[in-house]
């Protein structure tokens, strides 16, 4: 939204799009993460520390390159689609909003585990499944269904519009994921190099 009225382009998002992420998109995802199975190494795990930010393990790290990266592509989707068609407002808000659901409905598999989404089973939490399949028809419903399509000024959307829409909600996720290994990869160069540097000094 920020980086919308930057560039001096219309809003993304309407009020009520973003009401509706808050609340139902992110509310069912959530409750089953609550029943989601311990990670398999979780007894390999030294005590956390209490002193410790909540922030640490690499957490804050990680919601802070996926939330960049859904909002930019997010805002991606919303310009593609409004350089398409700058006479059409609420189709360029339509998509934005259904790649929002769905990158949080994907990062949503992202959050079982400390590492990437790519290190545990999709289906290990069958409730989560259900969960996102929930939230994606009542997507559906508010996209399609008139008296809800008025009243959160969305449209009809087509096919080709749903690739972008897979495009945009997918790439998030599977760049954080290079993010991730990319900066364990300095971290373990700065360590060798810090550790040569000591060695040549002594």
């Amino acid at each position: 939204m920020f980086l919308a009225m930057l560039f001096s382009l219309p809003l993304p998002l309407t009020p009520l799009q973003i009401l509706w992420v808050n609340l139902v998109t992110d509310g069912f995802p959530a409750m089953a993460l609550g029943v989601d199975k311990d990670e398999e190494d979780v007894m390999k795990c030294l005590p956390r520390n209490p002193n410790t930010s909540i922030f640490a393990d690499g957490l804050g790290w990680k919601i802070l390159t996926r939330g960049l990266l859904i909002g930019l592509f997010s805002l991606i989707s919303f310009v593609i689609s409004y350089e398409e068609t700058p006479y059409d407002l609420t189709r360029s808000q339509t998509i934005t909003f259904a790649t929002l659901v769905f990158s949080q409905l994907i990062y949503v598999f992202d959050c079982r585990c400390k590492g990437d989404i790519f290190q545990r089973n999709p289906f290990g939490n069958i409730f989560l499944v259900l969960a996102v399949f929930f939230s994606s028809f009542l997507l559906l419903v508010v996209i399609y269904y008139p008296p809800f399509s008025n009243l959160f000024h969305t449209t009809y959307l087509s096919f080709r519009d749903f690739i972008l829409i897979f495009i945009c909600s997918s790439l998030p996720v599977i760049l954080a994921s290079f993010l991730d290994k990319a900066k364990l990869f300095f971290f373990k160069v700065l360590k060798k190099f810090k550790a040569f540097f000591k060695k040549e000094c002594y």
